[in-house]
């Protein structure tokens, strides 16, 4: 069982934490299943919570989905590929956008998905797409997974650049 959350904390940078049960949800294994937790940095090992923690290149497996991240704007939740004939069956997926303020104060939107090949021990992160101005935070994106392991990113996002009026829906 997992669930990922968003931690906005103003102790720590932005992160997509997760909580793990390798015991069906039963109380407290979530606590005790769980590599990820809200004072574990890139390296896996725990900080002084007074401390500022720095994130990790995307390429860089971490204990979290998305550690310590200035950009995180958010997520949406935790996708396993459940299919026994996918390539990348009991891979583990999870959606988020991250956004970033160019040199001209303009706001520039990223998709990303976090993924762990390894029953969320460890995440890796890479970017799906860059939308630019139109921003797609009108309702979390999701993910889903067919039955060949082929990921499927749906969010919804402004029409026109730095608007906040029509939506539309995308998938990639």
């Amino acid at each position: 069982v997992y669930v990922s959350f968003n931690n906005d904390s103003a102790e720590y940078e932005s992160t997509i934490a997760l909580a793990r049960s390798t015991h069906d949800g039963a109380p407290g294994t979530f606590t005790s299943d769980s590599v990820c937790n809200l004072l574990t940095n890139q390296s896996g090992a725990t900080i002084d919570p007074t401390a500022v923690t720095t994130g990790a290149s995307d390429s860089t497996p971490t204990p979290c989905p998305d550690p310590s991240d200035s950009q995180l704007y958010i997520s949406g939740p935790v996708v396993a590929d459940n299919s026994p004939s996918s390539p990348y069956h009991h891979d583990l997926y999870i959606p988020f956008v991250r956004l970033y303020t160019t040199s001209s104060g303009a706001n520039d939107f990223r998709l990303y998905i976090a993924r762990s090949t390894d029953e969320a021990n460890t995440w890796t992160r890479q970017e799906v797409a860059d939308l630019g101005s139109h921003d797609p935070t009108n309702i979390f994106p999701e993910l889903t997974v067919d039955l060949a392991g082929n990921l499927y990113f749906v969010w919804s996002q402004d029409q026109s650049a730095g608007s906040t009026g029509t939506q539309a829906i995308y998938y990639t």
